[in-house]
């Protein structure tokens, strides 16, 4: 049983802006704790009132903003104070009144439900008076993440229910004020009329239900609701906030067209980047002139009851296995610190090395599913490597097996567990096999040494020593001396964790498969530092671990359910419209994959353009076909299977998609160097014969992934276009001539066209510089580099 005085045992925020809030969430526990009940401790310089409560088995913590003080500051305070004392709450709820944006299209009323949700323009929230001042008019600027998948899930469950037997919100409030005499009169449906002021009619005095209504056409004139409908409505959408309170039922109408606003209110704006929560607003005025206070109590109560029902949708264990939300006050942590890093120690930073493993991390981490890679976190290896110092682990799996996504979670584990420590140091290194130019071993310890030194500040004296020596010389530090400084900054700190991921590929590249291993090690003793390689099982490498803990990993079948749950089907897949075929998928998907995840997406991805349900099912017997061997060297041969059926599909595609499709190959499979997103759009654009460049030509990102079948990639925050996996790589390092066909294909209708692939891309440059020197910009309007032998081939 949870201990209502332990702060780890509370697990949801609620917070409210006004003690009318704070009263309706009260009202909403089924257990409520005294005040001498509830935690004693609390973060230093933490002032909330708090109030505490058992809600639908969930350990509730409700908090409320000082009195007088509004707006997304004030808010962001109380939350992040919120998340500091009660460490252990996953996601929150922010729950009171708002004022509606009734449309058309969306017919809000005074005592309504507005919920936070994602849409295509904004994720839930839009900050409306967060922007900048263009030619144009005021353009917003400001953007804020979506609510948590859990409660996003628990919203869709309610819409459901509500669809099937309706959600009662009236009645439950009603049912609640009637217990209680003292509340009947503030927070009991109003018989003041609810009045919809036409957007011209603005307010002259006091009392407004007296004075204003003087004639019908100022009124908007509104149906009243009927069975089906309930008294209160729960609408799903965008709410607007921002620091002031909204009276303007122009800017009202003019936010409601064009961002598609259903509410407007004070706070969520402050939260939804820091405090991973759901909004959920009661609709007590319309924004405008005429606003009163009537209807605060009643949309108070409504929005409380709603939230409780959310906490209804979801059960305690699946909140257990969520994130701790003081797990992403390590990125506030760092957006602070980088304000605070003064412009000569970022130089110094930038000269020990420039290399970002922070894209991958965050490429890394967005494609992991909800819940997964648990397994991996709760084992007694992993445990123990965390707890000594000086541990080595050892985490082999086959290509495809998931190791990379592990490893974001991982990094993400550590950074949840230590980043408030600032005695433990945490870095790590993403190797790959396309980056050779990159991956020296005297690269390694100056990137590891800038890792730690972001820790410090200020930064140690013996950097900005080896800085103020080398720097004005144009010189790197030497190697001794980079190693030298690594152990000095190492001992600064209790204890250093390092994960570096996919060994292998570092290796392999440079031929160093004996020595590398033995160099990291030697590296990993003569630091003392927690130590976590993970790697495929090449001899050369495991050999080098055999003395050491290890984890063998391969794609677990509960994190496979949860991988294909997420999976987002197209709109005119019968998959995602048919339950228990999705259930076959699920079953079949994790049978047949052989322990890879990547197989897994090549499957689904394969799925996702199958017509009928037959030809699904036809599908899935193919695939458990292909597994009935399970002898190792054949799981790679299920895998280019896959690649090959991915190239039929994509064969079968409309001429122009397919054209598309195989140009991008192209540009991908037949250069020497990564290319720019941009640089593959222009490529794209150019027509044999242009004289200029032709914006209208620019090919959409989102459809140059599209049309490849999931082959290719752009990964978050990044700006290139690659494939998808090391094993793409190398499908297409041996089975390149298919590329090469197309364009044969094409020639062999029309001798005009390129013969080749390397033959299109030398027409595409040379027609790129042409169009550069004609126009006397030798440096050229974009970066477009020449394939290899196109000079032979063209």
């Amino acid at each position: 049983m949870s201990d209502p005085s332990d702060p780890s045992s509370y697990t949801v925020g609620w917070v409210c802006a006004l003690s009318t809030e704070f009263t309706a969430a009260q009202e909403q526990f089924d257990e409520e704790y005294e005040p001498h009940e509830g935690p004693e401790h609390r973060e230093a310089n933490d002032f909330n009132v708090y109030s505490f409560g058992k809600i639908k088995g969930h350990m509730v913590v409700v908090a409320v903003l000082p009195n007088g003080q509004y707006g997304t500051t004030s808010a962001a305070t109380v939350a992040k104070d919120m998340i500091r004392s009660f460490r252990n709450i996953r996601f929150g709820l922010m729950v009171g009144i708002g004022g509606g944006a009734p449309t058309k299209d969306q017919d809000i009323r005074l005592g309504d439900v507005v919920v936070s949700s994602p849409t295509s323009e904004h994720g839930g929230v839009f900050q409306y008076d967060f922007g900048k001042a263009t030619e144009e008019g005021f353009q917003h600027t400001a953007s804020h993440n979506k609510p948590p998948q859990l409660l996003l899930a628990a919203v869709a469950g309610l819409k459901t229910q509500y669809e099937r037997k309706g959600l009662q919100i009236h009645d439950k409030a009603s049912a609640i004020v009637s217990k209680n005499q003292r509340l009947r009169a503030k927070y009991g449906r109003p018989e003041a009329p609810d009045s919809l002021f036409s957007t011209s009619v603005g307010h002259r005095s006091e009392p407004c239900h007296e004075s204003c209504v003087t004639a019908p056409a100022d009124l908007v004139d509104r149906i009243p609701r009927q069975e089906p409908m309930e008294d209160v409505e729960v609408h799903y959408g965008t709410i607007a906030s921002g620091n002031t309170l909204l009276k303007n039922a122009a800017k009202r109408d003019e936010l409601a067209l064009n961002e598609n606003v259903l509410c407007f209110e004070m706070e969520a704006a402050g939260l939804m980047d820091g405090f991973r929560c759901l909004i959920i607003r009661g609709i007590c005025d319309y924004c405008d002139s005429h606003k009163n206070d009537r209807w605060q109590g009643y949309a108070a109560m409504t929005a409380a009851v709603y939230a409780k029902q959310i906490l209804g949708m979801i059960r305690p264990e699946a909140v257990a296995r969520e994130e701790t939300m003081i797990s992403k006050i390590d990125e506030v942590i760092s957006d602070v610190k980088d304000l605070k890093r003064s412009i000569t120690e970022q130089g110094v930073l930038d000269w020990l090395s420039d290399e970002d493993f922070g894209a991958y991390q965050f490429d890394e981490r967005g494609k992991r599913a909800p819940g997964t890679c648990q397994w991996f976190l709760n084992s007694p290896e992993y445990q123990s490597w965390t707890e000594d110092r000086g541990q080595v682990l050892f985490c082999s799996g086959i290509a495809g097996a998931g190791k990379t996504v592990l490893t974001s979670a991982i990094i993400e584990n550590l950074h949840s567990r230590f980043q408030s420590d600032s005695s433990t140091a945490i870095a790590h290194i993403y190797c790959r096999y396309n980056r050779a130019d990159r991956q020296t071993l005297p690269k390694l310890r100056a990137s590891l040494l800038r890792q730690l030194c972001e820790r410090l500040s200020p930064l140690p004296e013996g950097i900005m020593q080896l800085y103020d020596q080398y720097k004005p010389r144009r010189m790197e530090a030497p190697p001794e001396r980079i190693l030298s400084e690594l152990e000095s900054v190492s001992d600064r700190f209790s204890k250093v964790f390092v994960v570096v991921d996919a060994l292998d590929e570092w290796a392999t590249e440079h031929g160093d498969l004996c020595s590398l291993p033995a160099k990291i090690l030697f590296l990993q003793r003569k630091l003392v530092i927690n130590l976590l390689v993970t790697s495929r099982p090449l001899p050369l490498i495991t050999n080098r671990f055999t003395d050491y803990p290890s984890i063998s990993i391969t794609a677990q079948r509960q994190d496979i359910y949860a991988y294909v749950d997420n999976f987002r089907w197209p709109e005119s897949s019968c998959i995602g419209k048919i339950a228990e075929l999705r259930g076959s998928v699920k079953q079949i998907i994790s049978r047949v994959i052989k322990g890879m995840f990547l197989l897994a997406r090549l499957y689904l991805h394969s799925l996702e353009n199958e017509i009928s349900e037959r030809d699904v099912k036809d599908a899935l017997k193919r695939f458990e076909d292909r597994a009935k061997n399970s002898d190792n060297d054949l799981k790679f041969s299920v895998v280019n299977q896959a690649y090959n059926d991915t190239l039929k599909r994509i064969s079968e595609q409309h001429p122009n998609s397919r054209a598309l499709a195989f140009k991008v190959l192209a540009w991908i499979c037949y250069t020497e160097w990564k290319l720019p997103a941009g640089a593959i759009q222009h490529g794209l654009a150019i027509r044999d014969g242009d004289t200029t460049l032709h914006e209208d030509g620019i090919v959409d990102e989102n459809l140059l992934l599209s049309v490849c079948g999931g082959l290719v990639e752009i990964p978050e925050g990044g700006k290139e276009i690659r494939l998808a996996h090391y094993t793409t790589e190398s499908f297409f390092r041996h089975n390149r001539y298919v590329i090469d066909e197309y364009f044969v294909s094409l020639h062999s209708l029309d001798c005009q066209l390129p013969s080749n692939a390397d033959a299109y891309l030398a027409r595409q440059c040379i027609t790129c510089l042409s169009i550069c020197l004609s126009k006397n910009r030798q440096r050229g309007i974009m970066c477009v580099i020449p394939p290899k032998n196109a000079r032979k081939d063209f």
